[in-house]
């Protein structure tokens, strides 16, 4: 009967510990992940964005230059384009259909800017606005491109083509051309600046438009609510992005010379409670520049010299 006893209290403790670890929103990894070098990528692709189901990874050249998509089913790579620029910053579209980028041209010695949509499948592309100065390309959702011309927001329609001054309907945070952190909502722009003058760079408003993500240079990565106030420190980590519905912050720790990266891990870091995880650990590789599907079970990047791996990670329990 003691034994009988002992064996439902070991169950119940085991069962409440689950509880326990989703209401914390706490990620268990239950194997180590093993790493498969994509191959040809010993040319150098860099900054790789892994489509959420894992269908399709595009990257980019060192210099930024040109996108190039690899197809894992039929072990492909193939040449989206190779304009100047474009990997600077690239955004699929929900659908992930098209993908969004910016390129460039000089004209005695003057930037003109432009941003592009091109089909995956076809690489045709259409041209959202062109020939201006200072562009940064914000979001992409469903029908829809944010981005931002000098200081103004505007939202071009993918399907009408029509481009829209100062949206009401947009909330989204960004870097403004003098690097304060701007939160744009209802048509009008707020500067927060939460941890003081500096300058501010990855930033990005959390899926449910509640919280911001952002680093300051020199400073660290943290998270803000939309007034501006602090709520999570997440110490060192860059490249930092929003993942798993927004209850994930996934990164790099990367650490270089004053000439190359000498190491860099990718953390999975909880938007809640900063608890970390480090997703390859038990690897010497130097990784880098980070990407994850929807479900987090899949993790592309780069080595410093542009070899592209993947991996898949498995989990005991995701809330």
């Amino acid at each position: 009967m003691m034994k009988t006893n002992t064996i439902l209290i070991l169950i119940l403790f085991s069962f409440l510990m689950c509880i326990s670890c989703a209401r914390r929103n706490t990620l268990l990894k239950t194997q180590d992940p093993e790493y498969t070098q994509i191959p040809e990528t010993e040319k150098g692709l860099y900054k790789s964005v892994l489509s959420e189901k894992y269908q399709f990874i595009i990257s980019t050249r060192r210099n930024d230059n040109g996108l190039i998509l690899y197809d894992p089913v039929n072990n492909q790579l193939t040449q989206l384009n190779d304009l100047k620029g474009a990997g600077t910053k690239f955004l699929l579209d929900q659908e992930e259909k098209n993908v969004v980028f910016i390129t460039y041209t000089l004209v005695e010695n003057r930037r003109y800017q432009s941003i592009l949509i091109q089909n995956i499948l076809d690489k045709k592309i259409k041209t959202i606005t062109e020939n201006r100065r200072n562009l940064k390309l914000l979001s992409v959702s469903l029908d829809s491109v944010i981005y931002l011309d000098n200081d103004k927001v505007l939202s071009y329609n993918i399907s009408s083509k029509k481009i829209e001054e100062s949206p009401e309907n947009v909330t989204i945070a960004y870097s403004d051309p003098d690097l304060n952190l701007a939160l744009y909502s209802k048509g009008e722009k707020k500067t927060l600046n939460p941890s003081g003058p500096g300058n501010y760079i990855w930033v990005a408003i959390s899926p449910d438009k509640k919280f911001v993500l952002y680093n300051k240079a020199g400073s660290g990565t943290y998270i803000c609510d939309l007034n501006g106030k602090n709520i999570l420190d997440l110490g060192k980590i860059n490249y930092a992005q929003w993942v798993g519905e927004g209850k994930w912050i996934l990164g790099m720790n990367d650490q270089d010379d004053g000439h190359k990266f000498i190491k860099s891990d990718i953390l999975l870091i909880n938007a809640r409670n900063s608890k970390t995880i480090n997703l390859t650990e038990r690897t010497d590789l130097i990784a880098l520049y980070p990407s994850i599907s929807g479900d987090l079970k899949t993790l592309v990047f780069n080595d410093e010299n542009g070899r592209i791996f993947t991996t898949g990670l498995k989990y005991h329990k995701i809330k």
